[in-house]
């Protein structure tokens, strides 16, 4: 890694740290023991085994987006997407979806400006999502509150703005790589596309 993501992931994992800490020193850690104490390992297990399988299709669904540059087995990139995952839960700025573009880089000898797209892409699938939430809500009897207001409509200009990019890269590849170009500098975008 270069010396600008380096100073990335370091900056992020501070931060992770410093929310980690403020979030125990607010938290009852006591109140948190007596809930754990009731939950039914049981129902853990299985929510687990659901978690987990969900992953294992996206990755499955991520693997049929690089095929096109990279054949990779299902379960390396279920592994790839797991790690990701992980980085996200750590520090708090979503690097893990960069990281799993480096992997496949690392591993494969993919450029990472070959699979950041199908990381994406695979990424705008799961705000599909936000569209059927956004779409319910009028038929749901949910009281709006402004800061549950304020998350929907960020959430729909993500998927907008996801869609946006989707479009205009089917269309205007150049532009395209203009515009991704000026938030990724680092990746040499216009150098790498085939």
């Amino acid at each position: 890694m270069n010396k600008r993501n380096v100073i990335v992931l370091t900056l992020g994992a501070l931060v992770g740290i410093i929310l980690i800490y403020l979030w125990q020193a607010h938290i009852p850690i006591h109140e948190l023991q007596a809930y754990f104490s009731r939950v039914n390992p049981r129902f853990v297990a299985l929510a687990s085994l659901i978690y987990l399988s969900a992953y294992f299709v996206r990755s499955m669904r991520w693997n049929l987006l690089l095929s096109h540059n990279v054949k990779i087995p299902y379960w390396r990139t279920w592994m790839y997407a797991m790690a990701g995952n992980l980085l996200n839960y750590m520090i708090p700025i979503r690097a893990g979806e960069l990281v799993k573009s480096w992997f496949v880089k690392h591993n494969h000898g993919q450029p990472i400006a070959h699979t950041l797209p199908s990381v994406f892409i695979d990424k705008t699938f799961d705000t599909i999502a936000i569209l059927a939430v956004l779409i319910l809500i009028p038929f749901l009897a949910i009281r709006m509150t402004w800061p549950l207001i304020v998350l929907l409509g960020l959430l729909a200009l993500v998927f907008v703005v996801s869609i946006g990019l989707i479009v205009l890269a089917a269309f205007q590849k150049e532009r395209t790589v203009s515009i991704l170009q000026v938030f990724l500098p680092g990746c040499h975008l216009r150098s790498e596309t085939k």
